[in-house]
């Protein structure tokens, strides 16, 4: 599928829009409303990879999807962070979950990241998290990256078939 390009500045901009909203800063006013936009673009983005995921995941084991969609964390260490992402999980009450996604925290200090979590019941057994910007070249996110390096830690990590 062809994609639109996502720059770093338009990540950036878009975690800052996120942030907005919630602290409900400039009277719920949004200048840029073409950022939405960018997290359009990253919720397609994550659809696409999603789709690939589940192609290599083994059918028989009864995997569903939650997303591509958004979610907010907030806990007193790490703050408030934004998350666009998926979820393939299988077995009730999850049991195995894998998380995909890409996170935006309020904090303008912070990066923005991008994470792979393999959970086992509520622990998380593995995790991958960087940020975004290692991802990017000349300020343009390389989205084959994120999909080669999600294919090899599932392999690693032995999600896959």
């Amino acid at each position: 599928m062809a994609f639109r390009e996502i720059r770093l500045r338009q990540l950036e901009d878009f975690a800052d829009l996120l942030g907005t909203i919630r602290m409900q800063q400039r009277d719920g006013r949004v200048p840029k409303i073409g950022t939405f936009t960018t997290g359009n673009d990253c919720l397609l983005m994550l659809g696409d990879l999603d789709r690939e995921i589940r192609d290599y995941l083994p059918n028989s084991g009864g995997w569903k999807t939650w997303g591509p969609g958004y979610s907010q964390t907030n806990s007193e260490k790490d703050g408030v962070w934004h998350s666009l992402g998926f979820q393939r999980y299988k077995g009730s009450r999850r049991k195995v979950e894998l998380d995909c996604s890409l996170d935006f925290p309020d904090d303008k200090n912070e990066d923005i990241y991008w994470g792979l979590y393999l959970n086992v019941g509520k622990k998380v057994e593995r995790e991958h998290c960087r940020p975004i910007k290692n991802y990017c070249k000349k300020g343009v996110l390389e989205r084959e990256e994120l999909r080669k390096e999600a294919v090899s830690l599932l392999k690693r990590w032995k999600v896959y078939k």
